[in-house]
C-alpha cells in the first residue's frame, strides 16, 4: 500500500469482509487533508454501501450477495446513497462486469472510492484494496484513469505474492 500511495498520492487501504461488514485490515494516508472519515484500520463500515463491499460481492454467488443484503439494516446516509436491494445489485453487477467500482460522494460528500479486488491463485475475493481521494482534486474520470493502473498493479503483486506463498481463500478458511 505504500508504495500505492507514493504513486497516486492519495490514501489506500485493505479491507476484508466479516459477516455484513467491511472491516479495515490495513491504511496508509497520504498528505494532510482530511477526507471527511475517519477510517483506520480496524475500523468497521457496513459492506453495502461501501467500494470495498460491493467488489469483494462481485466474487461471491449471487444468493450469498442476496442474503448478505437482506441481513444488513440498510439506512440511507447520504442523498447519493443507494440502499434498496436492486440498486445495490446493480452496482455489484457493474463491479464484475468492470473489475473495479468507484464510489463518488456515496459515503460522504465529496469523497471518492476506487476498490478493486484482492484475490487469490483460485480467483477468489480474499478483500479488496482502495484508493480514496477528495473529488476537489480533479474530474472523477480523471480519478479514475490515474489511480485504476497502479491499483490494479498492486492487487497483481498481491495475488502473485499469495501464489507463491500457496495461500488460497479454501486453504485459509480450512486451517
Amino acid at each position: 500500500l505504500r508504495s500505492l500511495v507514493g504513486t497516486v498520492n492519495e490514501a489506500a487501504s485493505f479491507g476484508i469482509l466479516e459477516n455484513t461488514e467491511v472491516v479495515y485490515i490495513e491504511r496508509v494516508q497520504a498528505g494532510l487533508i482530511r477526507l471527511g472519515v475517519d477510517v483506520r484500520v480496524g475500523t468497521r463500515i457496513p459492506a453495502y454501501y461501501s467500494a470495498i463491499g460491493h467488489v469483494i460481492m462481485a466474487h461471491m454467488p449471487r444468493d450469498q450477495v442476496r442474503a448478505l443484503l437482506e441481513a444488513s439494516n440498510r439506512v440511507k446516509l447520504t442523498p447519493k446513497m443507494q440502499v434498496s436491494i436492486a440498486q445495490i445489485e446493480r452496482k455489484i453487477d457493474q463491479a464484475r462486469k468492470r473489475g473495479y467500482t468507484v464510489s463518488d460522494g456515496d459515503i460522504a460528500k465529496g469523497l471518492r472510492i476506487l476498490a478493486v479486488p484482492a484475490l487469490d491463485s483460485s480467483g477468489s475475493a480474499l478483500g479488496s484494496l482502495s484508493v480514496a481521494a477528495p473529488s476537489m482534486r480533479m474530474p472523477l474520470e480523471q480519478f479514475v484513469e490515474s489511480a485504476l493502473a497502479p491499483l490494479q498493479q498492486v492487487a497483481q503483486d498481491f495475488r502473485r505474492a499469495l501464489s507463491a506463498a500457496g495461500q488460497t481463500l479454501q486453504q485459509s478458511n480450512a486451517g
